[in-house]
């Protein structure tokens, strides 16, 4: 994705994406979007949809349809940050059925020992064992009332399954620790943006002289 293409979200733009994902998943909270840095990319109109990256994950992303209506879809990342508040879309499994599961198996009906009644087939599903404890994300295949009941077929397409490594910390930033760890590659990119408006505009354009100040330059970017 072209970096001009991304930008921080503001805080309309929290509110907002926030209270699509409450929506969605009835979470009482959106703990990502809480005292952490949060950058958008993409485009809402798009089959990918606008991404929400928060604690250097991709944690969501909305579209807004043709009909007018908006809707947010949580990647894994975000499912396992907010996974105590989520509240819809939960389908529990049986113990014996994890390990399965974990390898990337879908989840059978036989397997299944709740549903969140409100799911239909092609929504989303979030696979859980007991309690806020994540196995996968996929797509449901069932409604909510058919998994209870079957005793055969596919009840979730297993999409996502998390292996342990997509468990961040969810640790407070701002602009100045993200400037910060991201230094090198600042003073890279503007060291190469002044090079570029060099070799347009020439050397004794103001934007230049500008420019020159920046640190990257006086350590002789």
């Amino acid at each position: 994705m072209p970096a001009f293409d991304i930008r921080p979200a503001f805080p309309y733009d929290l509110d907002r994406l926030s209270g699509l994902i409450r929506e969605r998943y009835g979470c009482e909270r959106v703990p990502f979007f809480e005292d952490c840095v949060v950058l958008l990319y993409g485009n809402e109109t798009t089959h990918i949809g606008l991404c929400a990256v928060a604690h250097g994950r991709v944690v969501a992303s909305f579209k807004r349809h043709s009909d007018g209506s908006e809707s947010a879809h949580l990647t894994l990342a975000g499912v396992i940050m907010a996974a105590p508040y989520i509240s819809r879309r939960i389908v529990r499994i049986k113990r014996s059925a994890e390990p399965y599961i974990r390898t990337g198996k879908n989840v059978m009906a036989t397997s299944v020992t709740y549903t969140d009644p409100r799911i239909e087939p092609g929504s989303d599903a979030i696979v859980m064992l007991g309690y806020g404890r994540i196995i996968a994300t996929g797509t449901a295949r069932m409604s909510g009332g058919q998994m209870i009941e079957s005793d055969r077929g596919m009840a979730v397409k297993v999409k996502a399954v998390d292996r342990g490594d997509e468990s961040p910390r969810m640790l407070p930033s701002d602009w100045e620790k993200v400037t910060e760890a991201n230094g090198e590659v600042i003073r890279r990119r503007v060291a190469a943006s002044v090079r570029f408006l060099r070799g347009k505009i020439g050397g004794t354009d103001a934007v230049i002289s500008a420019l020159s100040l920046h640190p990257s330059l006086r350590d002789g970017g």
